[in-house]
């Protein structure tokens, strides 16, 4: 019963975890034609058996036993956890889909990125939740060239934002989508919102972010000196934020402005 929360195949070090007990060998149920080696795992001898045995469970022996496997994964399978924790019903489920959709993001599978996104937003109880999830399935839209589709996401996030980190965050968002299918006036009245609100508070990650998207969108519309200022700034901010990518982006931004001045 404890192997049938893990699906068709699973280890004898996970199946321990949920038995509680670390000497437990998995010697009987082979010998009884339940499941077989598979390599270092087991696999279920057919999946109707796996099946068959899933059924039987008491609603709170399943729910303690995808709890329990969701402790398991915890730091070892960020989409594993996500699942467990939802089959047994957590009030952590959504957060985790979060982690699991971040993960995803920083391997670039973007696809399975949304669709956890997309199931923690079905389950999401706490508006910090709701709005972290609308954030990043917009940006996963973004990813993935859905451009309109993004930019009505960051809206649909700006009504859930919670204070105005996430305000600044959805209005960036919503630049940078129309920066590219070329709506550049209302891009950058997100970004004098935006700003407004990240110099109020000192966010020199989001002003390293709104600089650059101001200086793309000054490049596009051949304002050269303001282009060349706006990335100076946003390579000032990602310097003194301390992000690396943010800072690269800057100089691609700088490298744009010295090329429109013809200096190769």
């Amino acid at each position: 019963q404890a192997a049938s929360v893990l699906g068709q195949r699973f280890s004898l070090e996970v199946l321990r975890h949920l038995v509680g007990n670390k000497d437990y060998d998995a010697a009987p149920l082979v010998a009884h034609y339940l499941v077989r080696p598979f390599g270092d795992e087991y696999l279920f001898s057919h999946a109707l058996i796996r099946d068959g045995v899933y059924g039987s469970l008491l609603t709170d022996q399943r729910l303690a036993l995808h709890l329990r496997a969701g402790t398991w994964f915890e730091n070892r399978n960020a989409g594993l956890t996500a699942e467990h924790l939802d089959r047994a019903e957590s009030a952590d489920a959504a957060a985790a889909y979060l982690i699991a959709a971040v993960a995803e993001i920083g391997r670039y599978r973007y696809d399975s990125a949304l669709r956890a996104v997309e199931r923690g937003i079905e389950i999401a109880a706490l508006p910090q939740d709701r709005f972290a999830l609308a954030n990043a399935r917009a940006r996963v839209l973004a990813n993935l060239g859905r451009t309109e589709e993004a930019i009505e996401a960051f809206e649909a996030a700006l009504e859930l934002a919670q204070n105005d980190i996430d305000k600044c965050q959805a209005w960036i968002g919503m630049a940078a989508g129309m920066r590219v299918i070329s709506r550049y006036d209302e891009a950058l009245e997100r970004l004098d919102k935006a700003e407004a609100v990240a110099k109020s508070h000192n966010f020199v990650t989001e002003l390293a972010q709104i600089h650059y998207h101001r200086g793309s969108i000054y490049f596009l519309t051949s304002r050269v000196d303001g282009c060349l200022e706006q990335h100076e700034m946003a390579r000032d901010f990602a310097h003194r934020a301390d992000f690396p990518e943010d800072e690269a982006r800057a100089l691609s931004g700088l490298a744009d402005a010295v090329y429109s001045r013809g200096r190769m």
